[in-house]
C-alpha cells in the first residue's frame, strides 16, 4: 500500500492554489458528502479535473415510507397466514359438521383479511412503479 501512495505522489508533483466563492465551496462540500468513494476535497477536485465519474449516494425518503408500509403489510400477511394454518388444522381435527362450518367461517374471514392486505400491497407497488418506471 505504501508503494502505491509513493507512486501517486510522483504522478501528482505539481501543486495548484486557487480561490473560489463561498457558494461554490459549499456546493463542492455537499458533493463530497454525497460521494461514495471520495474521501477528500482534493481527491474530488482531481476527479472533476480528470473528467472522472463521481458516484453520489441519494436516499429518497418517500421510498423509505413505502418500504416501511410494505414491511408492515408483510408482517400482517404472515400473521394471517399463521391463523389460516391453525384454523385449517382445527378444521381437519373436528368431527362434528357444525364445528367444521364454524372453522370454514373463520377461514373465510381470514381470507378476506388477506385479500384486503394484498390490495394494499398492489396499491403500494403501483405507487413505486409509477415513480420509478418510465411511462
Amino acid at each position: 500500500m505504501g508503494k502505491r501512495k509513493s507512486e501517486e505522489r510522483k504522478q501528482l508533483s505539481y501543486r495548484i492554489h486557487t480561490r473560489i466563492s463561498k457558494e461554490k465551496y459549499e456546493e463542492l462540500v455537499l458533493l463530497l458528502s454525497q460521494s461514495k468513494n471520495i474521501k477528500s476535497l482534493s481527491a474530488l477536485l482531481r476527479h472533476i479535473l480528470d473528467g472522472n465519474r463521481i458516484l453520489v449516494r441519494h436516499q429518497d425518503i418517500t421510498s423509505d415510507k413505502m418500504l416501511a408500509e410494505l414491511g408492515a403489510v408483510r408482517r400482517e400477511l404472515h400473521s394471517i397466514g399463521i391463523n389460516i394454518n391453525q384454523v385449517t388444522k382445527r378444521f381437519h381435527a373436528e368431527k362434528l359438521p357444525e364445528s367444521r362450518i364454524a372453522r370454514v367461517l373463520d377461514l373465510t374471514r381470514f381470507y378476506q383479511q388477506a385479500e384486503e392486505k394484498l390490495t394494499e400491497v398492489i396499491a403500494i407497488i403501483s405507487k413505486i412503479s409509477a415513480k420509478w418506471l418510465p411511462e
